[in-house]
This record gives C-alpha cells, structure tokens and sequence, in this order.
C-alpha cells in the first residue's frame, strides 16, 4: 500500500476500530514509508501493532521502539530454514546472528515499554530440529 493510499484510508476507518495491525501480504519493513504510516495511525488515535519476520529489523526496526507510536510488535521466526545441514533464515543470514538481532531489539522494546513477542511457526514434525535450536539461543 502507497502512502498516498493509506492517507485515503486512514480517516475512514478512523473511530470504527482501536489497533491497527501492520501485517500479512509482505513484510511491513519493506515499505518506506512504514514510519509515517504508523506515526500517522497513532495520531489517529489508533494503538498500532506490527507484525514482520525479523530480518530487516537490525537495518530498519528502531523507530519501532525510539518513536513511542508501536504499541506491539510481534516477530515470526519463519524466515528460518536448514540450508546444507546448516540453520539459516531464507535470506542466507546466519541463524544465530538473526536470534541474536532479534534478541537484541526484543530488549530495547522491553527498555522502551513496547510489547515484543516472538513466535515459532514451525511444525515440530517438518521443523528438523529447528525449535529447539532456537530456543537453546
């Protein structure tokens, strides 16, 4: 969505909900103008929560905390794979530096008062091993 489009939209559904959820169809984080569009949901009075993979937080997730406009931002580790017996996020970063990008934001939420969960979406019967690595991070 184009920001010129949300800026339509925004004032119509003004007052017919409380969140506004940043998610599904993509990762938000790829949007450029992500930031004035949560800034812009908040002054509308919206609580904004935001949904992403993970791995453009380290490059492009710090408004989320620094801009007090995020109320909830959830992270889904399914950008995990085992590449070569290796594990891996699809875009060929090392899983434990992902984690640990992740880790590192998910603490300056917590410092920030912004809500950080972190979701396992991996089937444990098609997820070889996968869980418990995590979780051992």
């Amino acid at each position: 969505m184009t920001y010129e489009q949300f800026k339509t939209i925004l004032p119509r559904i003004k007052g017919k909900a409380k969140h506004l959820y940043f998610h599904l169809m993509g990762e938000p984080l790829l949007n450029r103008d992500l930031e004035k569009m949560v800034h812009d949901a908040k002054m509308a009075g919206f609580e904004v929560m935001l949904t992403t993979n993970g791995t453009l937080l380290s490059e492009n997730g710090t408004f989320i905390y620094e801009s007090g406009n995020v109320k909830k931002v959830s992270i889904s580790l399914q950008a995990i794979d085992i590449i070569d017996g290796q594990p891996r996020s699809i875009y060929g970063e090392k899983l434990e530096k992902y984690l640990s990008d992740i880790s590192d934001f998910a603490h300056q939420c917590a410092e920030k008062g912004v809500i950080c969960s972190i979701r396992l979406w991996n089937i444990e019967k098609e997820n070889d091993g996968k869980n418990d690595f995590i979780i051992e991070k």
